[in-house]
């Protein structure tokens, strides 16, 4: 691996000495854990140690925290508890999870349905979390905070934990936790479908086990915006701006996926040459540059027929939007609609 064990010879002490030893934090270079009471140190990349550094320090910076927290009840009103974000954002992945990772809406939609069954009785669902690809994501909490939810500490087992009140209040954040899992679970058992054919009848730990799942896993979590991912400057100035990250990554995202993939650029192409033919189509009706720019510019959608008409007697615009915002790849598809 990237990570090599460091080797730590002992060396003999005079009993009574006093040894100093840093009070807290990794000597430069290394990262380090405690295994059956014994410290293993392990010299690992720059960037790793450097990664690692920035997630203690914002841990452990009170005024980053503060912030954070502020900015996080903006965020919350915005985003995790928006209906209207919950369902456009659903909409919006199901484009980079399409050039990305080669998925057809149809697969994504599939998977979404299929989301609303248990965690037991999927299969693909839990080879999916084993393998490492329920991570870098928008919605979700963490087992620390599940637990400390329903109340287990101290090795408490937990069965079926059913809470009407966290139910309802969670019901808008579950929903967008689906729908943002959908995309990726859906790249996610493409990929199995091409590398490991029999995964069906295999059980979920042997599948997450395999090199083709622990791949399949990394290619999903990239197939959306990865939010795990970012620099040492952008991460440690995030708590004092509201998605910067965020935004930071998505910006990136298409300039990835044209840098990695033939097949990506290809299909980014044939979106491109659909969302002209569409514009083509749309500007045939007149009242289309009476639609709001921000949808014409920033949105891909398709007049329909009006049926209506104002008080100087043009037709009032009616349209079907099918993606709400392009967001990331509005660079490539706003020039074909301005």
């Amino acid at each position: 691996g990237i990570a090599k064990r460091k080797i730590t010879v002992p060396v003999a002490q005079v009993e009574g000495e006093l040894v100093f030893r840093p009070q807290h934090g990794e000597i430069p270079g290394t990262l380090s854990f405690f295994e059956n009471g014994t410290r293993q140190v392990y010299d690992v990349p720059e960037w790793m140690y450097r990664e690692a550094a920035v997630l203690n320090q914002s841990v452990a910076n009170p005024v980053a925290s503060l912030i954070g927290g502020l900015n996080g009840i903006s965020r919350a009103a915005f985003t995790t508890f928006s209906p209207a974000f919950t369902v456009a954002n659903m909409f919006n992945d199901i484009l980079p999870a399409m050039v990305r990772g080669g998925v057809l809406p149809t697969e994504t939609a599939r998977r979404l349905v299929l989301s609303f069954k248990s965690l037991e009785s999927d299969p693909l669902m839990q080879a999916y979390r084993l393998s490492g690809a329920y991570q870098g994501r928008f919605y979700g909490k963490d087992a620390a905070a599940i637990a400390k939810e329903v109340g287990a500490s101290g090795g408490t087992v937990i069965g079926k934990h059913f809470n009407l009140k966290k139910a309802v209040l969670d019901a808008i954040p579950n929903l967008g936790e689906k729908g943002e899992q959908a995309s990726r679970q859906a790249v996610f058992e493409k990929n199995l479908n091409k590398t490991l054919p029999n995964w069906k009848i295999m059980t979920p730990e042997e599948i997450a086990v395999t090199p083709q799942a622990r791949k399949a896993a990394a290619d999903a979590v990239e197939a959306t915006i990865n939010f795990g991912r970012g620099g040492y400057l952008i991460r440690s100035a995030n708590p004092f701006v509201i998605f910067l990250n965020t935004s930071m990554e998505g910006t990136k995202l298409p300039f990835r996926t044209l840098r990695d993939s033939a097949q990506s650029r290809w299909t980014l192409a044939g979106v491109g040459a659909g969302v002209a033919g569409i514009t083509a189509y749309n500007m045939s009706y007149p009242e289309y540059f009476d639609v709001p720019d921000r949808v014409r510019w920033g949105s891909v959608m398709i007049m329909l027929p009006s049926t209506k008409t104002d008080l100087n007697g043009k037709p009032v615009p009616k349209y079907l939007t099918i993606i709400t915002n392009t967001r990331e790849w509005a660079a490539f598809f706003a020039p074909l609609t301005y």
